[in-house]
């Protein structure tokens, strides 16, 4: 089930064309993990990223396509050119002129916002200037190297106070916070939603949606940020 969905939902969906029937919904949350990374970022104080997307990634190529609309700088740090031109190609045209190519960490020199999707190293991280602020996109966190940047916690929402029974912590969250992807299927649910979420394009319209719905229902961003 987890290569259908990884690799290509609609077959799958295709497949099991019955969960419609039964009111059952494939959810996989990248929405809001992609609108907790959106606003986390500063934009007053942002005009240019450094996205580091390891490899193809729904919620990557959402925040890529967001910030591109939103007029930043998108630098995709990705090693080959194909790579490059599918990641463009899920950006509209008419804001393309804010996507560039980069390959490697010295041609950033003076960005100071990270967004990253893949494991940094501590030979990775101190490439960055000072003061730059590390965003991931990750279910993990990357390791906290260095003292004079400030590292973002993982896509992860406070639960409302009202939610009961809920005890046991997430990958090393706090407790009584899950992770974005998780609290989207959750939101997903209590809007009544009838789509799928697995196929979807995110783009500025879902994640405002999504991210709206979250904080109605009285989920709140986990912002831990070490070094600030």
């Amino acid at each position: 089930m987890n290569e259908d969905l990884n690799d290509s939902e609609k077959p799958f969906l295709k497949r099991h064309e019955n969960l419609r029937h039964l009111r059952v919904r494939i959810v996989d949350g990248s929405t809001l993990a992609a609108a907790f990374v959106l606003n986390s970022i500063r934009e007053k104080e942002t005009s240019e990223v450094l996205l580091i997307l390891g490899g193809a990634s729904k919620v990557g190529s959402g925040i890529t396509r967001v910030l591109c609309e939103r007029g930043i700088r998108v630098q995709l740090l990705v090693d080959s050119e194909e790579q490059f031109q599918k990641s463009k190609m899920g950006v509209p045209w008419e804001f393309t002129h804010n996507l560039f190519q980069v390959t490697s960490y010295q041609s950033c020199i003076n960005c100071k916002t990270w967004i990253v999707g893949s494991w940094l190293t501590r030979e990775d991280q101190m490439k960055a200037p000072k003061g730059t602020r590390f965003i991931p996109f990750l279910p993990f966190p990357i390791p906290n190297v260095r003292e004079d940047c400030t590292y973002q916690t993982v896509p992860a929402m406070s639960v409302p106070k009202n939610l009961e029974n809920l005890h046991a912590c997430e990958n090393g969250l706090p407790r009584r916070v899950m992770s974005a992807w998780r609290v989207g299927g959750i939101v997903h649910a209590l809007e009544e939603w009838n789509h799928h979420e697995c196929d979807d394009v995110i783009d500025s319209a879902s994640v405002t949606r999504v991210w709206d719905a979250a904080t109605k229902h009285g989920f709140l961003p986990f912002n831990s940020i070490k070094g600030d």
